[in-house]
């Protein structure tokens, strides 16, 4: 029998992670696999054993070990998790924590989400859209994720085997997670902390393109959607949580009223 993990996915918005951190708390097991960096792992554990919470993220900063283009986002969205870390660890002390994120990976993302960024905006002021660029940007990331997935699925697969139970953090789609964690004989539970999220028009390009099946058309579609989600809902809002929420009640309060649905 090989071994089992429990799979808690979860979007990347604080407010999720916020339930994340409640869920690790009920679980029961004997090691935890965290979707962050593994350049960090070191000051995750630090932070896990007693160190001040702003000492390990100024470590973290000052290193450089986040790219300093995501630096705010990410610590946004992860906050919640890393300062649940100490109450896990004196629940059992026991635990074994690790950060499985391959990190040149983490640092590929950064920089295309700048360069996304610097499409978004292009897109914004000249009312056009280059698929043809989007695609070639999109791809590379989707490449560059398939691979980090193989890695990270052995990593885990090995580490997991070490230990009776294990629960991982990981993000939204899932699907090919756990059928690369499946074909390494692991056992894997899933918990959908939100299993009615709504992807953003981004999000649903980057699968489209990552699965092949984007056309040049629901490309510039797509990237229509995003640019008016950035417009409407992030620029206006004072968080992605918020912007994320507001975009969602829209959409239903359209669909309610038979208006035109969004293209994702």
């Amino acid at each position: 029998m090989g071994s089992l993990i429990t799979l808690v996915s979860a979007p990347k918005l604080r407010s999720r992670s916020s339930m994340v951190a409640e869920f690790l708390e009920k679980l029961n097991y004997d090691a935890l696999f965290l979707d962050f960096s593994r350049e960090i792992e070191e000051y995750v554990k630090m932070l896990a054993e007693g160190l001040p919470y702003s000492y390990v993220i100024g470590e973290i900063r000052r290193q450089g070990l986040i790219p300093e283009s995501v630096a705010n986002s990410w610590e946004y969205q992860a906050e919640p998790i890393l300062r649940k870390l100490q109450h896990l660890k004196r629940l059992n002390p026991s635990l074994d924590i690790h950060c499985y994120g391959a990190s040149s990976y983490e640092h590929l993302a950064a920089h295309i989400a700048v360069k996304i960024a610097l499409l978004t905006l292009r897109s914004m002021t000249t009312r056009k859209v280059n698929p043809e660029a989007w695609r070639r940007l999109l791809e590379e990331e989707a490449k560059a994720s398939r691979e980090s997935i193989e890695d990270e699925a052995d990593l885990l697969a090995d580490q997991a085997s070490k230990h009776p139970k294990n629960t991982c953090v990981y993000g939204v789609p899932y699907e090919t997670f756990r059928e690369k964690l499946a074909e390494r004989r692991v056992q894997v539970r899933v918990i959908e902390v939100d299993p009615n999220y709504q992807p953003t028009p981004m999000e649903v390009l980057k699968r489209e393109v990552a699965l092949g099946t984007a056309t040049d058309e629901r490309i510039v579609q797509l990237v229509q959607a995003h640019v008016e989600y950035v417009r409407n809902y992030v620029l206006p809002s004072g968080s992605l949580d918020e912007a994320y929420e507001r975009w969602v009640k829209a959409k239903r309060l359209e669909f309610k009223g038979g208006g035109r649905q969004s293209p994702s």
